[in-house]
């Protein structure tokens, strides 16, 4: 299944909360950060390389709140 663009149903303050976030997510998170910079080995430039992690990171978040547990680096990722 192919990803494009986050949409943009949502609200635009969401969406802008979610890209000013991801940075410090990718520098401080090696699971992120590896997959970001995957992204960029691919030729992505570096907004193109934020969505995929912006995703994740909401999968994440998701998947957390519905499991109700706190978040681990090791065990999700």
């Amino acid at each position: 299944m192919a990803h494009g663009r986050l949409s943009k149903h949502s609200s635009k303050y969401t969406r802008k909360s979610l890209y000013k976030a991801i940075m410090p997510v990718i520098r401080f998170e090696p699971a992120f950060h590896a997959y970001y910079t995957k992204k960029r080995e691919e030729g992505k430039s570096h907004r193109c390389a934020q969505d995929p992690a912006v995703r994740k990171l909401l999968r994440v978040i998701y998947y957390l709140c519905t499991q109700d547990i706190p978040y681990q680096a090791s065990s999700l990722l």
